[in-house]
C-alpha cells in the first residue's frame, strides 16, 4: 500500500493535508518513506533498550512548526550524507 493511500484512509482534515504535504516534500527531495517493521534492540551507554525506533527521525502527530523543523533536519542530514559519499 502506498503511503498516500494509508494517509487518505486513516487521517482527515488538516492532519491529512499536513501528512500528504510532507510525503510530497519527501518525494520532491528524493527522500524515501520507510515503514518500520518493528523495534530494534539498541545499547546506549551500556544499557540495552528493546523495541527502539530504527528510524533517524520519529515525530508523532507533529504540528506545522514541528514539520518545518523536521524538513530542515532532514535536509541537513541528506546534505551531510551526500557530502560524505
Amino acid at each position: 500500500m502506498r503511503i498516500e493511500s494509508a494517509i487518505n484512509e486513516r487521517l482527515i482534515g488538516d492532519v491529512q493535508k499536513r501528512a500528504l504535504d510532507f510525503v510530497s516534500y519527501l518525494r520532491d527531495n528524493e527522500m524515501q518513506f520507510e515503514r518500520e517493521v518493528g523495534g530494534q534492540p539498541k545499547t546506549i551507554f551500556g544499557k540495552v533498550f528493546n523495541n527502539t525506533c530504527g528510524t533517524t527521525f520519529c515525530f508523532k502527530n507533529p504540528s506545522c512548526m514541528e514539520l518545518e523543523c523536521l524538513k530542515k533536519l532532514m535536509q541537513i542530514r541528506k546534505n551531510d550524507i551526500l557530502k560524505n559519499a
